[in-house]
């Protein structure tokens, strides 16, 4: 393998770069689709998203990167072109994720997907997390390694993300800031 009130309510309708959260966001526009506001947690900072190499970057989705301030996580989230009629069901978006995951379980310690619903009032779906078998026992890794992948699918709508969450840690605080992006601070306007 080489993750309110109704003034805010009022505020984040209002102001292009807040949420309901009060937190930066930023606007994305998925062509086909919709607009849709990602949270970035104040202390985390947007990086650009890198193409992976040889895909030439008009085939890349849109995507949004955002980095802990440790550099411990790493979040990655790629809005698909489009309007998705097809994951309308809790059973269609888990196998769009368990799909989405085939590439870390051969490399993983786990050996196997095991599917976890995102809870949310804002978005459905489910993701994934595996261990890097090659990294176990490893004390320090290189830069830009990490110990475990966490992927998944979210639903907004019919606006469809797919996210991996990069980190060396299932149980630090940033880990749980990313999934907490993914849960409650996406929104397709």
């Amino acid at each position: 393998m080489k993750c309110t009130s109704l003034l805010s309510i009022i505020v984040a309708l209002s102001i292009p770069f807040a949420t309901a959260a009060e937190k930066p966001a930023v606007k994305i526009s998925v062509p086909q689709g919709k607009t849709v506001s990602v949270s970035i947690p104040e202390t985390w900072k947007q990086e650009p998203a890198v193409p992976p190499e040889g895909i030439p970057p008009e085939m890349v989705p849109p995507t949004v990167k955002m980095v802990s301030p440790t550099g411990g996580t790493s979040l990655l989230i790629s809005f698909l072109p489009g309007l998705n009629d097809n994951l309308g069901t809790r059973e269609a978006v888990d196998i769009a994720a368990t799909m989405a995951n085939m590439q870390y379980v051969g490399g993983s310690v786990e050996k196997k997907t095991t599917l976890v619903q995102i809870k949310s009032k804002t978005v459905r779906g489910s993701f994934a997390a595996y261990t890097d078998a090659d990294l176990v026992g490893v004390e320090k890794l290189p830069p830009g390694q990490f110990r475990h992948v966490a992927a998944g699918v979210v639903v907004m709508g019919r606006q469809v993300a797919t996210f991996t969450i990069l980190c060396n840690d299932l149980k630090s605080p940033e880990y749980t800031e990313a999934l907490s992006v993914i849960a409650d601070g996406m929104t397709a306007q």
